[in-house]
């Protein structure tokens, strides 16, 4: 077989495309997850005011 004469047709701009969404789409599901799970876990509220006082246990 010979080579793609012309890479822009639709076989190869569909393919970036579904590409590009899936990764969006998999960004998206990963950092809804991610602020799910560190909110969970991490669920304290910081002062308005950080200074040694506040910081020191």
């Amino acid at each position: 077989e010979r080579p793609l004469g012309n890479i822009f047709n639709l076989y190869v701009l569909l393919s970036m495309l579904l590409q590009f969404a899936l990764h969006i789409i998999s960004l998206i599901y990963i950092t809804i997850q991610t602020l799910t799970i560190s909110s969970l876990q991490y669920h304290y509220r910081l002062p308005e005011f950080l200074n040694l006082q506040n910081l020191v246990h």
